[in-house]
């Protein structure tokens, strides 16, 4: 698992999950943003990934 700020990411098998964590509302903030690129970076250089997902911790999807 790495961190990212307000976004982390684990892989389950071959499936990469990106898992965003900006309470209260998920907000797509600079960091978030940021997070998500860096994640999406690491996440692809991996060998085996076939897909990636991204989550939202909590009970909102990112907004904003």
């Amino acid at each position: 698992m790495a961190v990212f700020g307000p976004v982390s990411t684990d892989k389950q098998g071959n499936i990469g999950r990106i898992l965003i964590d900006n309470p209260p509302v998920n907000a797509l903030s600079l960091d978030v943003r940021s997070g998500l690129m860096d994640a999406l970076e690491s996440l692809g250089g991996e060998r085996g990934i076939k897909a990636i997902v991204i989550e939202a911790q909590g009970r909102t999807f990112p907004v904003g």
